[in-house]
């Protein structure tokens, strides 16, 4: 949801563009002509051309997602197994806390996810994992520094 008279068109839905909270900054900076610092390389890409009437149907620099999740999936829970995710070019790959299990959506066909490809696209499937498994090798072990605040007592 995004208001700007006289720049943001409106009365328009968008729901081609994938944008995500780390497109935020560099979307903000390029809007207010302010420049990253030298050597920043941020997570996300400016979304300007979306927010002014453009939709991006495919998004060239990959969003990533960790999160915390059982494997094999609670009962009561199917469908929350997924520990790490890929979006690029208009795929999604999910996969496993190990890694051992994967599904793979083509967002552009298939927004809902409905129909695993992950055996049906197995160069793609493997581009992609190959690619989820480098950024999650990269990441580190804990958060470092003074990241969190007094009042929070589970730093892990």
């Amino acid at each position: 949801i995004a208001r700007w008279p006289g720049k943001i068109p409106a009365d328009r839905i968008d729901d081609q563009t994938l944008i995500s909270a780390v497109d935020l900054l560099p979307t903000f900076c390029e809007l207010a002509g302010a420049k990253l610092p030298e050597g920043y390389a941020p997570d996300g890409v400016s979304q300007i051309t979306a927010l002014m009437g453009t939709p991006r149907p495919r998004r060239e620099k990959p969003l990533f997602w960790r999160a915390e999740a059982p494997w094999p999936a609670p009962k009561d829970r199917p469908d929350h197994w997924g520990s790490y995710a890929i979006v690029s070019n208009g795929w999604k790959l999910i996969a496993n806390q190990d890694l051992s299990y994967t599904e793979l959506y083509d967002l552009s066909a298939d927004p809902l996810e409905k129909t695993n490809l992950a055996d049906r696209t197995q160069e793609r499937r493997a581009s992609l994992l190959n690619r989820l498994t480098a950024w999650r090798d990269s990441l580190p072990a804990k958060p470092s520094g003074s990241v969190f605040s007094a009042t929070r007592t589970n730093t892990r």
